[in-house]
C-alpha cells in the first residue's frame, strides 16, 4: 500500500514532476504547496504520512523550518529533496529529523529505495 504524501516546492513543474514519480511508485499525493507556512497548514489539514521537502522556498520559512515545525506539532517526518545539498544545508535539516536528504537529481529508483527504507518509520 502506497504512502500519503505532500510535496513542498515552490517550482510548479518541478512538483508536477515530482508527484508524477510518486504516483508510479503507488504513493497519493494529497497537495503540491510552495511555501513553508502553506506545508504547515496543509499537513495540518491532510495529515500525510510523509513529507517530500524542497529546502529552499519563496517566502520567509524555508523547508527546514516547516520541516521541524511539521515534526514538531505533528510528528510527521520529511525526505528533504533539494538541490542544496552543502554540508551547512545538511547540518541545519538535522534539527528536523529528516529521513533522508536526496539531490533533486536523484532517480525515481534512489526515490523508491528511500521510502522503501521509510516506511517502518512513517506507516
Amino acid at each position: 500500500m502506497g504512502l500519503r504524501t505532500l510535496i513542498v516546492d515552490d517550482h510548479e513543474i518541478l512538483g508536477a514532476g515530482l508527484a508524477c514519480m510518486l504516483a508510479e511508485l503507488g504513493h497519493e499525493v494529497l497537495d503540491i504547496v510552495g511555501t513553508g507556512e502553506e506545508a504547515i497548514e496543509s499537513a495540518g489539514r491532510h495529515k500525510p504520512d510523509l513529507i517530500i521537502m524542497d529546502v529552499h522556498l519563496v517566502g520567509d520559512m524555508d523547508g527546514i523550518a516547516a520541516a521541524t515545525t511539521i515534526r514538531r506539532q505533528l510528528g510527521i517526518r520529511s525526505i528533504f529533496f533539494s538541490g542544496y545539498s552543502d554540508e551547512d544545508t545538511r547540518q541545519r535539516a538535522a534539527a528536523a529529523d529528516p529521513i533522508a536528504f536526496l539531490d533533486k537529481t536523484s532517480s525515481k529508483e534512489e526515490l523508491a529505495r528511500v521510502i522503501g527504507k521509510a516506511v517502518p518509520d512513517v506507516g
